[in-house]
């Protein structure tokens, strides 16, 4: 999900079957479709688009640039029109205007993509765009074998494990090529690794996080030994700048703040040192998460912990123009927050945290559902107030009343500041 100056909000996914946003309900065509939609800020229908054939695909990331034309990626196992020529297997990345016409659209061959990238790998393969201030565009995730980048091919080493990307395309053509400004990296261990999320700062440099299974090092910093959570932060050519490793740590999202400080969230299974002797213990008996911020040049700023007693996940952080911190996700049973207990349910359910800038809590709440529900993405607009959006069946309720529906479904909200 992305919003714009305007306010207006635009979320990218899949689906099957059929989905209603607007007055005439989209229909795939095959296994799965992508969809792009986009609301004003009241919720209103503007317009949306599906892109699909009999193959699987997904839009699974969306940005608006600084001009307010949309960006979606994703991937795909069979062929996409979005309005101009036929694209192929592999990631795909398409820009539209504000009102959704289409500008262009491309993809890049990578091998594997398929059904699996729906299943198994649904976490690991999901490419990320982001916009630089100037217009360009930075995609990044995770693949296995080849990913053809034009005149770049990335080969995952060794053979048949995971491995990382990042490159920067021009954001008129698409183009990765280094005539345009373009750049492609590779990046990973001997074993199989992950990038998760990414994020671009004022000055268009890059952060990134995810997962290494083994020993790993990022262009010419030293190498971190072991297994854990990365964090690395290169700058607009491409060359990492600095790098830290967090052992236990599985990161599940990030941003940056104006002032250009790192916030990462993601889960601990023993015990996690962030630095400054902050360490967090092993949640024995517990589920547990965190919010960990980090200054420009990658040094501690300060972190929490967060934990209960079911399934508890952080799923998208996102920062203010205040800088302060909003966070979804969903919980089960229970989950404490300044040592007060959410309401509760047996079934996963939303929940949506708001940080002041040095990490004080501002507001909570949580939503339950009468029904399997999660909180998906989040995303604070340039007027502070906070839209989410997730997924129900049967029911869930919000202050301003219970939606309801006969099958599973989206819902999309937006709380206030």
């Amino acid at each position: 999900m992305a919003t714009d100056r305007e306010g207006n909000i635009f979320a990218v996914g899949r689906f099957s079957e059929s989905i209603r946003f607007g007055d005439e309900p989209l229909a795939s065509a095959g296994e799965a479709d992508a969809f792009v939609a986009a609301f004003d800020r009241s919720g209103s229908h503007l317009w949306s688009h599906r892109f699909g054939d009999a193959a699987a695909q997904e839009a699974t990331s969306v940005n608006v640039d600084a001009s307010g034309n949309v960006i979606l990626s994703g991937v795909s196992s069979g062929t996409l029109n979005f309005g101009g020529n036929d694209v192929g297997p592999g990631l795909f990345v398409a820009k539209f205007s504000n009102s959704g016409e289409h500008d262009w659209s491309r993809s890049f061959p990578a091998n594997p993509i398929n059904e699996r990238a729906f299943d198994k790998f649904v976490r690991t393969v999901r490419p990320k765009i982001k916009s630089t201030q100037h217009g360009d565009l930075i995609i990044a995730g995770t693949f296995r074998g080849n990913i053809e980048l034009d005149e770049t091919t990335l080969v995952s080493t060794p053979a048949n494990t995971l491995d990382m990307y990042v490159a920067k395309l021009d954001g008129k053509t698409g183009s990765t090529s280094t005539a345009q400004g373009g750049w492609a990296r590779r990046f990973g261990s001997s074993d199989y690794d992950v990038l998760i999320d990414v994020a671009v700062d004022r000055g268009d440099n890059i952060i990134i996080t995810g997962e290494h299974r083994d020993a790993i090092s990022f262009g010419d910093l030293p190498e971190h030994d072991g297994s854990g959570m990365f964090l690395a932060k290169l700058d607009r050519d491409g060359t990492p700048t600095w790098s830290r490793s967090f052992a236990n740590g599985y990161p599940s999202a990030l941003d940056v703040d104006t002032l250009g400080n790192i916030s990462a969230t993601g889960n601990y299974d023993e015990s996690i040192a962030f630095g400054d002797n902050t360490t967090f213990a092993s949640p024995e008996g517990y589920t547990a998460f965190f919010v960990a911020q980090f200054d420009t040049s990658g040094d501690h700023r300060w972190s929490r912990k967060f934990e209960g007693t079911g399934h508890n996940a952080i799923a998208s952080i996102s920062a203010d123009p205040l800088n302060n911190l909003v966070l979804i996700g969903e919980f089960t049973k229970e989950l404490r927050v300044d040592n007060e207990i959410l309401d509760h349910h047996e079934l996963p359910s939303p929940w949506v945290l708001k940080l002041g800038a040095s990490g004080d809590t501002l507001w909570r709440k949580s939503y339950i559902a009468h029904g399997v529900s999660f909180g998906v993405a989040v995303e604070t607009a340039s007027s502070n107030e906070v839209v989410i959006t997730g997924s129900f069946s049967n029911a869930i309720d919000f202050e301003t009343g219970t939606l309801e529906a006969d099958t599973d479904a989206l819902f999309l909200a937006r709380l206030g500041i």
